[in-house]
């Protein structure tokens, strides 16, 4: 006579059954991307980077004089302190330093990885690395050698950690990219004031220890600044239409960049879970302040793609489920070409991430409010 299987048992069955298929996906997403990465030529941006920094040791100009086009190979617009970082690198013939560099960025990439994944149920963990190793603004970082990686993982340190070191971690990141600027009254907002100014004396220290070698770098860099806010956004790999380039309009993404990061960091004064959603939220907001936004700058929201969001209740839970594999699969949709634009479909993805991730903090905000012990139990069930 057959028998059932106990309600237990196949809900066990059910978890090893989907944990192994996802162990699966992310081994050939490991495939793919490895193919992916080593098909294409390696160090675009890096050479940038080690040009200023032999630029800089060489005494010569760093940044580039009079009006010039966001992309193409050679344009150094990062502060100064950059070309500083990459001197030692500079040292070596480029296809070294573009390997060594290429292999940093893979174990920082393993690491961001390893630590978003951690925090997820792990019926589902297997499933989101295999998303995130084959997240094409991953895959882009890596060959072009830009910083916006090591600037993700420098926003992390600063949220989990306290004291000088989150303050070293948010002005590292700011310092890095200026992108990364908003987590200041982020920070502010959500009550770590005083991160906040010790990120800023620690960029006035480290501007003021570096003046004898960059004191000629400085009015430049703000030359370079002035030209990027007045010229027309970048062409190619910018993700944002061509519409948004009309001067009335450039002003709107930024503005509900700005708008989402204080909503942010007010929502995470509250603690909990509602915090925690919030940071990732103010993460995936910054590509918005971008001058150009370029694709690899989607990698900023790859702590909310990859986060088990505090969906609402009841039938909206279903539609909430949907929203993340919805918004990755438009990310990496490098379709529907607009004027100077390679494709814009991206945006439409980061767009539907960053309504999700909003209605998710009001749900976790609300569900603080009506229970101040549901904050615990969502966090102990989202850890």
């Amino acid at each position: 006579m057959l028998t059932r299987p106990r309600p237990e048992r196949s809900h066990h069955l059910r978890a090893r059954a989907l944990e192994a298929s996802g162990l699966l996906a992310m081994a050939v997403s490991l495939a793919l991307a490895l193919d992916l990465v080593t098909s294409k030529g390696i160090g675009h941006d890096l050479g940038a980077y080690i040009l200023a920094a032999r630029s800089l040791s060489a005494g010569e100009p760093v940044y580039p004089a009079g009006a010039f086009t966001l992309g193409p190979f050679g344009h150094f617009v990062y502060p100064p302190t950059v070309a500083l970082l990459f001197v030692p690198l500079a040292a070596l013939p480029f296809d070294a330093a573009r390997v060594a560099w290429l292999a940093a960025l893979v174990l920082l990439a393993a690491a961001v990885i390893l630590f978003l994944a951690r925090e997820l149920r792990p019926r589902v963990r297997y499933w989101a690395c295999a998303g995130m190793i084959l997240f094409f603004p991953l895959g882009w970082e890596l060959t072009l050698g830009n910083l916006t990686l090591v600037t993700l993982a420098c926003c992390l340190v600063a949220w989990r950690a306290r004291g000088w070191a989150a303050a070293a971690g948010l002005a590292a990141a700011a310092g890095l990219k200026l992108l990364a600027a908003p987590l200041l009254p982020f920070f502010a907002a959500s009550g770590r004031g005083g991160t906040a100014v010790r990120a800023v004396v620690v960029c006035a220290a480290v501007a003021v220890v570096t003046l004898p070698a960059l004191a000629d770098e400085w009015a430049p860099f703000a030359t370079v600044l002035a030209t990027i806010a007045r010229s027309e956004p970048g062409h190619g790999s910018n993700i944002v239409p061509s519409l948004f380039a009309w001067p009335p309009l450039r002003p709107l993404l930024p503005l509900l960049g700005l708008a989402l990061t204080i909503a942010c960091g007010a929502a995470a004064r509250r603690g909990g879970v509602a915090a925690e959603h919030a940071f990732r939220l103010a993460l995936a907001a910054l590509p918005l302040f971008a001058s150009t936004l370029w694709y690899p700058y989607l990698l900023l929201a790859l702590p909310l793609l990859a986060a088990d969001a505090p969906a609402p209740p009841g039938r909206m839970r279903t539609v909430f489920r949907a929203a993340r594999p919805l918004a990755w699969l438009l990310m990496q949709a490098q379709v529907v070409r607009d004027p100077g634009r390679d494709f814009i479909l991206p945006l439409v993805g980061l767009l539907l991430l960053l309504a999700a991730g909003a209605l998710e903090v009001r749900s976790a905000l609300r569900a603080t409010t009506s229970d101040p012990m549901v904050a615990p139990r969502l966090a102990a069930a989202t850890a």
